[in-house]
């Protein structure tokens, strides 16, 4: 039974990584990038938010290198500890409702979670 609990908590904590995500992705992404004055060319997924845009790990290495985004790491503060991108900052998902307001957007946001 506690097993069971176990998982059912792991699908939960999941499935509102993923609803978070796409917010996130909707309320800094928009309709585009810019990277540079270039348009950068979306990856739109088959998932449970194919409308989400996502980019690339090359986009992604591009804007590190350029210093053209935030990277916003959402895993709890354990995870963040042991490994994170150079830079990242940590929002756990379980505070993203509360402390979202302190990124500007006006800034390239990409959100990662592994």
């Amino acid at each position: 039974m506690e097993k069971n609990k176990k998982i059912a908590l792991i699908m939960i904590l999941s499935g509102t990584l993923i609803i978070v995500a796409g917010i996130l992705g909707m309320l800094f992404f928009g309709n585009f990038f810019q990277n540079n004055g270039q348009e950068t060319n979306y990856i739109y997924g088959s998932g449970p938010y194919p409308e989400v845009p996502r980019i690339g790990v090359s986009h992604s290495k591009l804007a590190y290198d350029r210093n053209d985004a935030v990277f916003l790491d959402v895993r709890n503060s354990e995870y963040y500890i042991r490994s994170h991108i150079d830079g990242a900052i940590s929002i756990p998902e379980s505070e993203i409702q509360v402390k979202y307001i302190d990124l500007s957007p006006s800034d390239w946001i990409i959100v990662y979670c592994s």
